[in-house]
C-alpha cells in the first residue's frame, strides 16, 4: 500500500481503533478509528493515528465503575452464593472490556488476582495455595487467558476456590463460637444477673452480632435458650428437692419469684407447684 501511494502521489491517514478480542466489539474499534481520524487536523505530519495514543484508554475512562465492578465481586466472595459470585465476575469481565488491549485485559487480571489474594490472606491463607491444591500455577495460567471468555471461565472458578474457603473456615468459626457460648451459658445461667450483655462482654463481641449468629447456628434465641436451660433446671428442683418457689427461682437465675412463676407457666403450662404436684 506504501509503494501504491509512493506512486500516484496520495497522502492517507489510518485512524486505528483498540485491539478487540470478539466480533461484537468490532463496530466499537470502527468508530474509535473514525475518532482517531478527526484527529489529523491536529497532527498534519502524522500518516497513523491511533485512538489509544489520542484519548484516555477505556480502563481509565472508567475506573470508578472498574473499581465498584471489582469491589461487588470480593464482596460476593466473601458472604454471596455462587450464583452472586458468577454473577459479579461476569459484570467485572463483560463484553464492554472487549475492546481491552489483550496487555491491558491481562494487567486488569493481575490486579484482581491480587486482590484475591489480599483476601484470602486476611483469612490466614494465600491464594497460590488455593490454586496450588489442584495441581496449578497461578501465573502460568493466568498468561493463557488471551480471551475474555477464558478469563471469565478462569476466575469464576478461581473465586468460587476462595468462597469454598472462606465459607468453611467460617462455618468452623461459628462452631468454635457457638461451643464457647455454650460453655459459658451453661456455667453462668444459674446467676441472677447473667444475660445477653453479660455473655457478650465475656466473649468480646456486639450483642447484635451474638444475637444474629446464636440464633442463626442454634435455631432459638438466646434468650430462649437461657429460659430453656433455667426451665429444665427449676423442673429438676421442683421434683428431686422440697425447696419453696422463691429458693428454686433464686437457684435458676431469678431475682423475682413472682416473674419466675409466670415465665415457668409460660413456659411448662402450669404453674410451679402444679408442676411439682403432677410429678410425684
Amino acid at each position: 500500500m506504501q509503494a501504491y501511494l509512493q506512486k500516484y502521489s496520495f497522502q492517507a491517514v489510518l485512524g486505528v481503533g483498540n485491539l478487540v478480542h470478539s466480533p461484537s466489539a468490532i463496530k466499537q474499534s470502527y468508530h474509535q478509528a473514525l475518532t482517531a481520524l478527526n484527529y489529523s487536523s491536529c497532527y498534519p505530519e502524522q500518516s497513523l493515528l491511533f485512538i489509544s495514543d489520542l484519548e484516555k484508554l477505556p480502563v481509565e475512562e472508567h475506573q470508578q465503575q472498574l473499581e465498584e465492578l471489582k469491589a461487588n465481586v470480593l464482596v460476593a466472595v466473601k458472604l454471596g452464593s455462587e450464583e452472586q459470585v458468577t454473577e459479579a465476575v461476569n459484570q467485572l469481565l463483560g463484553e464492554q472490556l472487549a475492546s481491552l488491549s489483550l496487555e491491558q485485559m491481562q494487567a486488569l487480571l493481575l490486579e484482581l488476582a491480587f486482590l484475591l489474594q489480599d483476601l484470602t490472606h486476611s483469612y490466614g491463607h494465600t491464594l497460590f495455595s488455593v490454586v496450588e491444591g489442584e495441581g496449578r500455577n497461578l501465573f502460568s495460567e493466568l498468561a493463557t487467558l488471551s480471551t475474555l471468555g477464558k478469563a471469565r471461565r478462569y476466575f469464576i472458578r478461581l473465586c468460587h476456590l476462595v468462597r469454598q474457603l472462606i465459607a468453611g473456615q467460617r462455618a468452623q468459626s461459628h462452631i468454635q463460637f457457638i461451643g464457647q457460648a455454650k460453655a459459658l451459658i451453661a456455667k453462668h445461667f444459674t446467676e441472677p444477673g447473667f444475660g445477653l450483655e453479660e455473655i457478650c462482654e465475656m466473649i468480646g463481641v456486639s450483642t447484635s452480632y451474638f444475637s444474629s449468629t446464636f440464633k442463626k447456628e442454634v435455631g432459638i434465641s438466646f434468650v430462649q435458650y437461657l429460659t430453656g436451660l433455667r426451665m429444665d433446671r427449676a423442673k429438676e428442683l421442683l421434683v428431686k428437692t422440697e425447696g419453696k418457689t422463691y429458693e428454686i427461682a433464686q437457684a435458676v437465675g431469678f431475682a423475682e419469684p413472682n416473674y419466675f412463676s409466670f415465665c415457668f407457666k409460660r413456659h411448662v403450662g402450669l404453674s410451679p407447684s402444679q408442676f411439682r404436684q403432677g410429678n410425684r
